[in-house]
């Protein structure tokens, strides 16, 4: 008879700790006196530390890293800090250069473009009073450079100064070498460009001129050579006075 009771009781011991493996797995339990019950030996747990350093508590998103903030291991996305052309951070990045050449900094004005001045790209007003000017030369066959050395092409009679701005010119073939002769009123002809524009198929756009301004005067057409090309087109974009 005593025998068959302990036979019971070790089963009556058994029986709660795999009764309970349904909802969690099978677990190893030990028996807690003070609570008078089987306990986990391993509990579930959060890892609130890494190496020692606390984890924060944010909710993970698609995308997020851990990184020390110098506090915790905060889930965010990625912030890092820039260099080269950029500054700031990935979630706070500023474009300071373009292509190594500084950005100014401040606001642009309403309308403004960014213009380089010769050592940065800073915002510009582009004028009211931009005008264009410009002439073709066209023939079935191919342009001979002497015939196209055209005085009076076109005129300043405002009254007010032009301000050159931009030299544009292309052919449909081959090439030809352009420039435009300016002579004011009481003076003689003189290029614009400091040398001629090899103009191509490619258009052609030269910014920087050798005559600052025109008053009053006529435009010469320069054509010194020509090679292979029917067709010479030239525009030639300046700024008026008031």
């Amino acid at each position: 008879m005593k025998s068959r009771i302990f036979v019971i009781s070790a089963l009556a011991l058994i029986l709660p700790v795999f009764g309970q493996s349904s909802n969690e797995g099978f677990q190893t339990r030990r028996w807690d006196p003070v609570t008078q019950t089987w306990v986990p030996v391993f509990p579930k747990a959060d890892a609130v530390q890494i190496q020692g350093i606390p984890v924060g508590t944010e909710i993970p998103q698609n995308g997020h890293i851990l990184q020390f903030n110098g506090l915790y291991w905060q889930s965010m996305f990625p912030n890092f800090s820039l260099g080269g052309d950029l500054s700031g951070t990935t979630q706070n990045a500023s474009v300071n250069r373009i292509r190594s050449v500084p950005v100014a900094p401040g606001l642009p004005g309403n309308g403004q473009y960014l213009r380089y001045d010769g050592s940065q790209w800073a915002p510009a007003t582009l004028p009211a009073n931009i005008r264009q000017a410009g002439f073709t030369f066209f023939d079935t066959s191919t342009l001979v450079a002497s015939e196209y050395n055209v005085e009076a092409i076109f005129s300043n009679r405002t009254g007010k100064n032009w301000t050159p701005v931009l030299f544009w010119c292309s052919v449909d073939s081959g090439t030809a070498n352009v420039n435009i002769a300016f002579k004011p009123d009481s003076g003689s002809y003189s290029n614009i460009l400091a040398s001629d524009a090899v103009c191509s198929t490619t258009p052609v756009q030269i910014s920087t001129f050798a005559v600052g301004s025109f008053p009053n005067g006529e435009f010469k057409s320069v054509v010194s050579s020509v090679s292979g090309a029917k067709r010479i087109s030239v525009i030639l974009v300046y700024n008026q006075d008031w």
